[in-house]
């Protein structure tokens, strides 16, 4: 078996991108970890559509092309409902209201609400399951956090795939070049 050469060039490339996801996941950390959740599988998905998309052509060119349209418009609902929460407070006179948030805030919410209630927490939080792991210990958060990032990327993966198949579908076939006179 022959091993695949990689250039100098390439290597560089492939660091390059590791330090760029590694300073976009500390920034997210810092600024919302929910965003961070949300947006980590996405962003890998990202980069291998693009990835293929410039290393494709005819069909498949436009199923990466509609996949990355639409993965990337269904990170942006993400981000943007999580920017604009529906917010808890305390008005000067000390009454409780609730600051309207985005409506893609109520879907985004819903939507992890009905499959961690319905699903997820029959499964992991039943007694008769007998998981040999402490949920408050930090195994259990790293397979809390691992769920939720699964949950919030499964919805934007089959917008993109819906995206990158109906793109595939419109493509046009290239015209059929008129022969010439002299064949």
């Amino acid at each position: 078996m022959r091993i695949p050469r990689l250039s100098l060039a390439k290597l560089m490339i492939v660091v390059g991108l590791a330090a760029l996801n590694l300073a976009a996941i500390r920034v997210l950390h810092d600024y919302n970890s929910e965003i961070l959740l949300g947006v980590a599988l996405a962003g890998l998905a990202l980069q291998v559509a693009l990835f293929q998309f410039l290393h494709s052509r005819g069909r498949r060119r436009a199923f990466w092309a509609g996949f990355l349209v639409s993965c990337l418009m269904a990170i942006s609902t993400f981000i943007w409902a999580m920017l604009f929460p529906e917010v808890f407070g305390l008005s000067r006179t000390g009454v409780l209201h609730i600051t309207p948030g985005s409506p893609l805030y109520s879907v985004w919410h819903g939507y992890e609400g009905f499959v961690f209630e319905r699903i997820i927490r029959r499964f992991l939080f039943d007694p008769r399951a007998n998981l040999e792991f402490d949920r408050d210990s930090a195994l259990g958060n790293l397979l809390i956090a691992c769920l939720r990032a699964v949950v919030w990327f499964l919805p934007q993966l089959l917008i993109a795939l819906v995206g990158g198949l109906l793109a595939s579908l419109i493509r046009r076939p290239l015209p059929v070049r008129a022969r010439s006179a002299s064949e």
